[in-house]
């Protein structure tokens, strides 16, 4: 699976965005994280993006950022 993932190292920019994420919306600080990550990772243009999540919370936080959001199916 390692080869299918990208890591966001920015920690800096990462940990601002989450800031603002635990602000914003219902959100665990590590989904914070991990969506914050994503928004640096899509230099803040997440629309059309795919975020694959089975976390409602971060399934809505997500969408409300502009990503597409998918739900794996069992």
């Amino acid at each position: 699976m390692a080869e299918h993932w990208l890591e966001v190292d920015a920690l800096a920019l990462v940990r601002s965005r989450a800031e603002r994420l635990l602000a914003t919306h219902s959100l665990k600080a590590a989904d914070a994280i991990q969506l914050g990550a994503a928004l640096v990772l899509s230099k803040e243009n997440p629309r059309g993006k795919p975020l694959v999540t089975s976390d409602q919370h971060l399934s809505e936080a997500a969408d409300a950022e502009g990503f597409d959001v998918l739900v794996p199916q069992p």
